[in-house]
């Protein structure tokens, strides 16, 4: 199998690709959520970047239809500049948008919330 780049382990990423193409992944807005706001929900990674990363939690839009940040209007802008001051900031060390080209669910736009290992012996790849 041909794995697209990631920042999951080649075996995490086979794992990955291989539920896909069974379409044994759960929709994102369907996965329960571990805390929800207004207009945004965090929800697991069910598929994490594992390279570098203990923990790896979603941040997903609530609103069907909205793809991309270009989408999304000013409540839903203006809320996550809040959750960044008030959540994001103190319970993450990273962001991350993924650019359309390299989005693997582009239907629903989403931010990848993610907490470094502790140490580099912790990192795999």
């Amino acid at each position: 199998m041909n794995l697209p780049m990631s920042l999951r382990t080649a075996g995490c990423e086979m794992n990955y690709q291989h539920a896909k193409d069974e379409g044994l992944t759960q929709p994102l807005e369907l996965t329960d959520a571990l805390k929800i706001f207004k207009h945004w929900r965090i929800i697991e990674n069910d598929f994490c970047y594992c390279v570098g990363y203990e923990r790896s939690h979603m941040l997903i839009i609530k609103r069907g239809g909205c793809a991309d940040y270009f989408d999304l209007n000013a409540d839903e802008k203006a809320e996550f500049d809040q959750l960044k001051r008030d959540h994001i900031y103190d319970n993450y060390d990273q962001i991350i948008e993924n650019c359309p080209h390299r989005r693997s669910v582009p239907r629903i736009f989403h931010y990848h919330l993610i907490n470094f290992y502790k140490t580099r012996g912790e990192m795999k790849l």
